[in-house]
C-alpha cells in the first residue's frame, strides 16, 4: 500500500475487493471494512481451511496480519467494528451504544467546534471518497458530523453509499413471501404460505422506525432467510430498503435516545442487502395480513422492550 500518496485508499480498496471476490467463491457471508475482514461459514472445518488458505495468499501478497488483534480460529461470537456478532444477530455493547447516542445528540443539536472534530471529518471524508463501497459506517458518521442547527438539518437526508447492483429488484426464484407491519407498540410479520407469525414489542413510539424494524423480523428470526420477498405497506420503509435513504428529522422525532438504534438499523439493513437474496414490494394496508399481529399484544414470554431495542 503506497502510504503517503493520494491513491493509497484506492489501492487498499482494490486489494480488499479482490480478497472479498475470492472469499465469496466459498461463502457468501463475508464483510470487508478498510483493512478488516469478517468471514462466516456454517461448517467450522471448512471455515478454518478457508482462513488458512487466505492467510497464505495474503502473506504472499505482503499483507501483514496483526495476530494480537485478529481472531484466526472460528468462534461463535466475536467483536467486529465495535459490535458483538453471533448467531442471534448484531448487538452493540452498552458503552458503544452510549457513545453513539451522545455523539448523535451532540452533533445534531450543537455547532461542532474544535480541531478534533475537524480531524475526524477529514479522516472520514478522505477514506470515504476513495472507498465508497467500503461500508455505511464512514458515510453515516461523516454526515452526522456535518449536521448543525444552522445547516437546515430538517431537510437533511442520510444517504449511505451502497452497492445497488447487489440488491434484487425482482423477486428471487422460490422466494419465501413475508408480510410485515407495525404499530406504536408492536411489530408483526406473517409468512404467506404457512401463516406463521412473528410478533415483538416495538422498540420506539415512531411508526416509521417500527415499520423498518418490523421488516427485519423475517431475517433476524426466520430459520431460512436466504431467499426472501418482503411485502411492506409503508413507502418510506420500502425506500429505506431500496436506497438506504431516510430523512433524519422523521427518526429524530422519536427522541435522541433512539438515534443509535437508527444507526444500527441502517447498518443491519445494508448488511442484509449484501448477505441475502431478497427484494421488497408494496402491499396496501387493507390487504396486509401482518396488520393483525402488529396490533395484538405479544405474550409475556417474548422479548422485553429493552431487549428488542438492544437487538435492533
Amino acid at each position: 500500500m503506497p502510504f503517503g500518496l493520494s491513491i493509497a485508499p484506492y489501492v487498499q480498496q482494490m486489494l480488499l475487493n479482490a480478497v472479498l471476490t475470492f472469499i465469496r467463491k466459498y461463502t457468501r457471508y463475508t464483510y470487508g471494512h478498510l483493512d478488516d475482514l469478517l468471514i462466516a461459514h456454517r461448517d467450522q472445518a471448512k471455515l478454518q481451511v478457508l482462513v488458512n488458505v487466505l492467510r497464505a495468499k495474503l502473506r504472499q501478497a505482503g499483507w501483514v496480519l496483526n495476530t494480537k488483534k485478529s481472531q484466526l480460529n472460528p468462534v461463535k461470537r466475536l467483536v467486529f467494528l465495535g459490535a458483538e456478532w453471533d448467531g442471534l444477530g448484531i448487538r452493540r455493547s452498552p458503552e458503544a451504544s452510549k457513545f453513539v447516542k451522545e455523539m448523535a445528540f451532540s452533533l445534531l443539536t450543537q455547532d461542532p467546534k474544535g480541531r478534533t472534530l475537524a480531524r475526524v471529518r477529514g479522516y472520514l471524508n478522505y477514506y470515504g471518497g476513495f472507498a465508497g463501497k467500503v461500508g455505511p459506517v464512514i458515510n453515516t458518521f461523516l454526515r452526522m458530523s456535518l449536521v448543525t442547527r444552522r445547516d437546515y438539518f430538517t431537510y437533511l437526508s442520510l444517504v449511505v453509499n451502497i452497492d445497488r447492483l447487489r440488491f434484487k429488484l425482482y423477486p428471487p426464484k422460490q422466494a419465501e413471501r413475508w408480510y410485515t407491519d407495525a404499530s406504536e407498540y408492536q411489530l408483526g410479520a406473517v409468512h404467506d404460505r404457512s401463516g406463521d407469525e412473528l410478533s415483538m414489542v416495538a422498540p420506539t413510539s415512531s411508526i416509521l422506525f417500527n415499520e423498518a424494524a418490523a421488516s427485519i423480523l423475517p431475517i433476524a428470526l426466520y430459520d431460512y432467510p436466504a431467499n426472501l420477498h418482503l411485502f411492506i405497506d409503508n413507502q418510506a420503509a420500502i425506500g429505506l430498503w431500496k436506497r438506504v435513504r431516510a430523512k433524519w428529522v422523521r427518526f429524530y422525532t422519536a427522541g435522541p435516545d433512539n438515534m443509535h438504534r437508527f444507526l444500527s438499523l441502517i447498518i443491519y439493513i445494508n448488511w442484509a442487502r449484501t448477505a441475502f437474496n431478497l427484494c421488497v414490494s408494496y402491499v396496501p394496508s387493507a390487504s396486509n395480513p401482518a396488520d393483525a399481529p402488529s396490533r395484538r399484544k405479544a405474550p409475556s414470554t417474548l422479548l422485553t422492550h429493552r431487549n428488542v431495542a438492544d437487538r435492533i
